[in-house]
Parts: structure tokens; C-alpha cells; sequence
């Protein structure tokens, strides 16, 4: 079994990290570059065994330590909210302030966990005789799937590393171990990476149904879409009017959000939709941010591990 290091949270109370380097500081040198072009001199002759040596017994349970803590951290980070842990964070990385530039939405959200646990929105529209809209988030938190999804994808990733690398002792670990052991781990932050970046879109009926957790109540004709995209969360408010002109048939129900289409058809009301209005903003929590960060150095981390591994193994075949 590998033994790995289980090292203190390097995120401070403000959400900042702290210096976090891929080998420890007490190293007495620097590892060696392992680019192709300074490794054609290992081909021939003991330095390129000493080589291989150094990457599985030194880099290689270094990066899986790293990579260790880091998803650890992910996982904290968005469950302190819930669990109390040593991640903690001020007030103002869970809130944020937004305002459109014409005035037609702004308010503020928190976010918690997976949750927007309290938010207020003001929202307007440009069409004469519509009053200004003021609703509320609190008692029933609104869920953020693509954060709760990252969580998952992210504690998978960890339990999968813990696994495997118990399943071996450090002398069985080899290049073509090492690098499966990389690939899983890489898999999930794909996966949770893609959630930032491509996220599904909220169905129709969805935000029909979060309707229920704005109180006052919205009136029956505006409904309201929070969705994250990169490290930003997008509301959305739309006037909305029953219609009798069907939409695009290439375009799965299913799929269709206020951000990507202008008709839905409501299976609880057997009714198609169309979109009068709609308004959209971004605002950007700290604390999204900093997960954001967080996801991309474990990935950059395992890929420039698995890279070199995949160098390494390129000059065996070569050999």
C-alpha cells in the first residue's frame, strides 16, 4: 500500500489559498525537468532506470498526496457550510450583490453548500403597467444540481484514489498502474469540470416548480432561472404568456431553459409557453470562485503527472 501524507487544508478563513507546491518543502532538490526533449539523454544506461525510479518512488505518491488533499478540500469546502469544518469562511465569500446595468434585476444571493440559502430579488420589466417584483429565498433553500453533481464527482474521485492505491503495494506500482490510477482520477474532474463549463440546462417545468420556493409569491406569468456557468451563477427573469404556436420540433423538450429557447411547452398545464421579456445577469461568489480554482489545479496536477508518466513510458517502447 501507498502511503500518503493527509495534510492540513490550505485554504484560509478568507478563501485564499495559501502556498501549495506539488513536492514539499523540505525537499533537499529540485525534481528533475521530465520533457521529452530533456530526457532523450535516460535512453541508454542507468540514469534512465534511476529515472523511472525517482517518478514512481518520490513524484509519483508525492502528486497522488497532493491530489489527495485537494479533493479533500473540494469536498470540505463545499460542505462547510453543513458540517462546521476547519474551512471557514466570512460572510462576504457566500454573499454577493448584483445589479443589471438597466435596472431590471438586482438583489443579492448567499450560497451555501449546493444552496442558495437566502437571496432577494427585485425584478422589473420594460412592459407598461408591470409593477417592480420583491421576492425572497428563505426557509426553502433553492438546490444548485451542478455544484451538488461536482461534490459527487469530486468525493468519487477521492474514494477511488484511496482505493486503488491501497489495492498495491509501493513496489507493484508501476508506470501503466500509475497511469490507470490517473485516469480515474482525471475521469471525475473531466466530469466536474464539465458541469462549470457546460452545464445542462435547467428544464422548463423545473423553474415552473422552484416558483414555489420564491415567496411572495411570483405572479403566474414570470418565473425566475439560477444556474451556474464557469465560476459565475446566471438568474434569469422572464414575463411569460400562454401560446398556441408550437416549438421547434428539433428541439428536445427536455433541454429547453429560458437561456435557450423562446417556447416550452408545460406538461402540468398542457400548454405551450412563449417568452415576452426576459432579463439575465451574472454575479460571482467568492466562494464559487474559489472552487472553481480548486477544480482546476487537482485536474492540472493529475494531467501534468499523467503526461510525464506517458513520456517516460513513450522511452521504454524506444529503449
Amino acid at each position: 500500500m501507498i502511503v500518503i501524507n493527509k495534510k492540513k487544508s490550505t485554504i484560509g478563513r478568507s478563501g485564499r489559498f495559501s502556498k501549495k507546491f506539488l513536492y514539499s518543502s523540505n525537499d533537499s532538490e529540485e525534481p528533475p525537468d521530465l520533457r521529452r526533449s530533456q530526457l532523450n539523454g535516460y535512453k541508454n544506461g542507468s540514469s534512465y532506470d534511476i529515472e523511472i525510479g525517482w517518478f514512481m518512488k518520490e513524484e509519483f505518491p508525492k502528486v497522488c498526496t497532493v491530489l489527495r488533499d485537494t479533493l479533500k478540500d473540494i469536498s470540505d469546502f463545499i460542505m462547510s457550510s453543513d458540517d462546521k469544518t476547519s474551512l471557514d469562511f466570512e460572510d462576504e465569500d457566500s454573499r454577493v450583490n448584483f445589479k443589471a446595468t438597466n435596472e431590471l434585476l438586482s438583489g443579492y444571493l448567499v450560497l451555501e453548500g449546493w444552496n442558495i440559502s437566502t437571496a432577494e430579488l427585485h425584478i422589473k420589466f420594460n412592459v407598461q403597467g408591470r409593477n417592480l417584483i420583491k421576492t425572497q429565498i428563505q426557509n426553502n433553500p433553492l438546490k444548485l444540481e451542478q455544484i451538488q453533481s461536482i461534490f459527487y464527482y469530486c468525493s468519487e474521485a477521492l474514494e477511488q484514489l484511496d482505493d486503488m492505491l491501497s489495492a498495491y503495494t509501493s513496489e507493484e506500482i508501476d508506470l501503466d498502474i500509475s497511469n490507470k490510477i490517473l485516469d480515474v482520477v482525471l475521469n471525475k474532474l473531466r466530469s466536474a469540470k464539465d458541469q462549470l463549463v457546460k452545464p445542462n440546462n435547467v428544464s422548463f417545468e423545473s423553474n415552473l416548480q422552484n416558483k414555489k420556493i420564491f415567496k411572495p409569491n411570483l405572479p403566474n406569468d414570470v418565473i425566475v432561472e439560477l444556474k451556474v456557468k464557469n465560476s459565475a451563477i446566471i438568474i434569469t427573469s422572464a414575463l411569460i404568456q400562454p401560446s398556441n404556436n408550437n416549438p421547434k420540433k428539433n428541439t428536445p423538450k427536455s433541454s429547453r431553459s429560458l437561456t435557450s429557447s423562446k417556447s416550452f411547452f408545460s406538461r402540468k398545464h398542457n400548454q405551450y409557453f412563449e417568452i415576452l421579456e426576459q432579463n439575465s445577469i451574472e454575479c460571482k461568489p467568492k466562494k464559487l470562485e474559489t472552487l472553481c480554482t480548486l477544480i482546476q489545479n487537482a485536474y492540472s496536477i493529475a494531467l501534468s503527472c499523467k503526461e510525464k508518466n506517458i513520456v517516460l513510458q513513450s522511452l521504454i517502447f524506444d529503449k
